[in-house]
């Protein structure tokens, strides 16, 4: 197929990609403004992302629900179209297109004064990324986050005005390990409010975080020791039904501002990261047990990934992804503040 000057196959798929998530997030914010319905859904539902790597929100739940204090949900999921910043095509200049299998254990829930969120991810790569032996690399990524609600802080109302229903204090951690030819090693650790906004039947919240990270590679096999950087991190979560089909249209959003120079001597670049996914109650359509069991479809995009620019190889990517949630419910029922 022959493209105008200017433009590729993957140029053509990278605009279009852009096109698609900024259309995503103004979905998303006409969803939160045209619904008119009372309730809201409950933090413990709550989307988390971090800069490597995108954490789902726990699958399932209306806002109609009174949810558990606690929540625990495996996932497995699937995608072939993921790339990874200089992790190359077979005798070419461009970047590999990696295949992944991914299992996902997330916990969320909630104590007095704030909420508590884990993630756990195990992927598996094919061989498109490679570790030293040409096997698929493995890569075990953890996302840990801890809020304080300053309402509960203060036992007052103070932070609940406007569209704001609460804020809070974050504080966070994220951990990961690869086995892959880079060998990446990430540490970074999350500082800042989390504000908390009244969205009529669905979830929203945006964090606000200083962010430092530390990290290697095998290349050189030097330590990498980032300066402080700034995160923002919006996530949101549109429970909607058609007929008896209970759906959630949840995403985050991710910008990183940059954080220096890393070990071959470059300067990073702010990074944009959205991952948009729509899911399907199937507890509630087959056993009658809502939030039981969901599928899900969505995808991800990435600019500038970890901070590369996006015209080196593997600097941009644009993945569907495919998956099944089980939740293991815990605690006693309540609905969210």
């Amino acid at each position: 197929m022959c493209f105008p000057r200017g433009f590729s196959r993957r140029s053509i798929r990278i605009r279009y990609g852009r096109l698609i998530a900024v259309v995503s997030l103004i979905f998303a914010w006409i969803g939160f403004l045209s619904e008119t319905a009372s309730g809201e859904v409950p933090e413990e539902l709550g989307a988390q992302a971090s800069g490597a790597t995108v954490v789902l929100p726990t699958a399932g739940g209306r806002t109609s629900w009174g949810l558990p204090s606690a929540t625990n949900v495996i996932s497995y999921w699937y995608g072939s179209g993921y790339h990874t910043a200089f992790v190359m095509a077979p005798n070419a200049s461009t970047g590999a297109t990696i295949a992944r299998n991914t299992l996902e254990y997330t916990h969320t829930s909630r104590w007095q004064i704030g909420s508590n969120f884990a993630d756990i991810y195990l992927n598996k790569s094919n061989a498109a990324e490679p570790t030293r032996n040409g096997d698929g690399a493995l890569e075990v990524y953890g996302v840990f986050r801890e809020k304080l609600g300053l309402n509960e802080l203060t036992g007052t109302h103070a932070f609940k005005f406007g569209p704001v229903r609460n804020v809070a204090a974050e504080i966070g951690a994220n951990l990961m390990t690869k086995n892959s030819t880079y060998g990446p090693a990430e540490r970074s650790v999350y500082l800042g409010p989390n504000i908390q906004f009244k969205v009529p039947r669905a979830y929203l919240s945006t964090g606000f975080h200083a962010r430092k990270e530390w990290n290697k590679q095998e290349i050189t096999g030097k330590t990498e020791n980032y300066t402080w950087n700034f995160n923002i991190e919006p996530n949101w979560i549109i429970p909607f039904t058609v007929g008896k089909v209970h759906f959630e249209y949840g995403g985050i959003a991710d910008f990183n501002t940059p954080k220096g120079i890393d070990s071959f001597g470059s300067h990073t670049v702010s990074e944009f990261m959205t991952r948009n996914w729509v899911t399907v109650d199937i507890g509630a359509l087959l056993f009658h047990q809502p939030g039981m069991l969901t599928t899900n479809a969505g995808f991800r995009y990435w600019h500038n990934e970890f901070g590369k620019p996006a015209a080196n190889p593997g600097g941009e990517e644009m993945a569907p992804m495919f998956g099944v949630s089980f939740r293991i419910r815990g605690g006693e029922s309540r609905k969210g503040i």
